[in-house]
């Protein structure tokens, strides 16, 4: 039998993904933005760090007065394609590597984690944290955007964190939409995307997946050409798996894997409101038509060439 919550639920579902439930879906994200903020703030606090602002990540960036285009770089086997022309042109514009890519050899301007304890033994944030242990990583510094943590287990595993990256580590937000209706989800995108900013804590796009949240942060830095290199969301290995070129290396994720099904774990509709898929394609469709810029994947072999441009590479 139906409760009578359930069906008061399923009625009000109905009416704010219907024709007129728009302005009551931007009411109910400004809301979720809004304590998002005041979260972030708190936990920030809490493990003693500084939360992220757009203005606050640029002034940690070095400067590159010509760099147009934002290359986020995912653990996909297709990394294993890029050569060295491809890493100098990453090189000369912006870049982020998330969460396992301190394994690359690669510096990107700034590192992306999060800490999920639904996989395996639930210490991928550590082991992303241990593996900053590299004196070129050092040398560099590069600032180090983490998901803000939920709890004081996950706020622990900070003891990890090399003393060097104590004052490069920042906390930012995010928030789903607010539909769950996909013929919405273009609009609720572009609202969001469009709408002005408020100062202090970030707050970006996301619906569990760690690309939506960079593409939804590269938007809020200005860059309008974003590539998604190495995100291929298929079951294929990660780029360090069996290739000689890691073997020392590999050793640091010896568990991590969330494509142990015959599909990336971000496109389970059952643990999301909207796959990663839906939200790239998405998020492209507004990058194009509302912002003048185009977003593309770096190689063929990615699940999203299907619907997404291959870069250019060298063009």
């Amino acid at each position: 039998m139906v409760s009578p919550s359930s069906i008061a639920r399923r009625a009000l579902r109905i009416v704010l993904d219907g024709p007129w439930g728009a302005l009551f879906r931007q009411s109910i994200m400004r809301s979720e933005i809004k304590r998002e903020r005041i979260f972030v703030a708190a936990q920030a606090e809490k493990a003693s760090t500084a939360a992220l602002t757009e203005e606050g990540l640029s002034s940690l960036l070095k400067e590159k007065p010509s760099a147009d285009t934002f290359f986020i770089l995912g653990a996909g086997s297709s990394i294993n394609d890029l050569n060295p022309a491809n890493l100098r042109e990453i090189g000369r514009h912006r870049s982020v590597g998330i969460n396992t890519w301190p394994i690359h050899s690669f510096i990107p301007d700034f590192y992306s984690f999060e800490c999920n304890f639904r996989f395996d033994d639930g210490l991928d944030f550590t082991r992303a944290l241990r593996s900053l242990n590299r004196q070129d990583i050092f040398e560099a510094r590069p600032p180090l955007a983490v998901l803000r943590l939920k709890s004081n287990s996950e706020i622990s595993q900070l003891a990890e964190l090399p003393s060097a990256f104590r004052d490069r580590l920042f906390f930012y937000g995010r928030v789903t939409p607010a539909t769950r209706k996909i013929s919405n989800l273009v609009d609720e995108l572009s609202w969001f995307l469009r709408a002005p900013a408020p100062r202090g804590p970030l707050v970006v796009l996301d619906s569990g997946a760690s690309v939506v949240r960079m593409i939804s942060l590269g938007i809020s830095m200005g860059y309008r050409k974003i590539v998604l290199a190495g995100v291929d969301l298929d079951n294929s290995p990660y780029f360090w798996q069996g290739n000689p070129k890691y073997s020392e290396r590999q050793a640091i994720f010896p568990v991590f894997s969330r494509q142990s099904g015959s599909a990336h774990e971000t496109l389970d509709r059952t643990r999301r409101p909207f796959t990663a898929a839906e939200m790239v394609y998405g998020l492209s469709q507004v990058i194009e038509s509302k912002l003048g810029g185009k977003l593309f994947v770096g190689s063929q072999k990615s699940m999203l060439a299907t619907h997404l441009s291959v870069y250019p590479w060298g063009g």
